[in-house]
């Protein structure tokens, strides 16, 4: 058996304290069984590549921007003296990423009269194991990328009779590409309404397997 991941199982791994798939993509990839996932793949989560081998930071970039600025938020609604409850309300009510992360480091420091240095140094710790899973991704063997060069027009049509996102096309056929050069091919994804759901176009349409969802019991 073979995975291949698309970029929320990526992602949510290398934010896993601030993705709602973190725990689960984190068991996926950990999984002992070999990881792929495609170049296109890549590109939606680091942009585009540059001939130094440096990426433009894609999705990851803005990720990681929309993370340092809901922590600045939350340091200086501490700083105006509103409650820890009140600010865990509202940062749930703005679907913040952070939320459970400031949870856990609110229930932790919450009595501590340093908590604002001991948040800053919490999240510092934070992104730096964020780094550490991102230069695993990209530097190790962790998760095998794969380059498409085949376009599988009709296979393309079909799918996108059921799936609007043409994005999500492109990955599903990424996956279908690599079940024809290995054996036993599972598409892990976190994208419930335009791929899990069209599991049977998938699967009756490509080489695909089966298609798992981080959020299958």
């Amino acid at each position: 058996m073979n995975y291949f991941h698309d970029s929320s199982v990526i992602l949510g791994y290398i934010f896993f304290g601030a993705d709602r798939w973190g725990r689960q993509a984190t068991a996926r990839i950990n999984d002992p069984v070999p990881n792929h996932s495609s170049k296109y793949v890549w590109e939606e989560c680091f942009g585009a590549q540059y001939n130094d081998g440096s990426f433009d930071e894609g999705r990851c970039g803005t990720i990681k921007i929309k993370i340092a600025s809901e922590a600045r938020r939350v340091i200086h609604r501490i700083q105006q003296n509103i409650p820890l409850n009140d600010i865990l309300s509202e940062i749930r009510q703005q679907d913040y990423k952070t939320t459970d992360l400031f949870r856990a480091l609110f229930t932790q420091y919450g009595a501590d009269p340093q908590i604002i240095e001991k948040l800053k140094v919490a999240f510092r710790r934070f992104e730096g194991l964020c780094y550490q899973r991102y230069t695993e991704v990209n530097d190790t063997n962790k998760i095998t990328k794969h380059t498409r060069r085949k376009s599988y027009n009709e296979i393309f049509a079909l799918l996108s009779q059921h799936i609007p996102d043409t994005a999500d096309v492109e990955i599903i056929i990424d996956g279908h590409h690599l079940a024809t050069q290995i054996p036993v091919v599972h598409l892990v994804t976190g994208d419930e309404g335009h791929i899990y759901n069209n599991t049977p176009h998938i699967l009756e349409n490509t080489n695909i397997t089966e298609v798992i969802w981080l959020g299958s019991p």
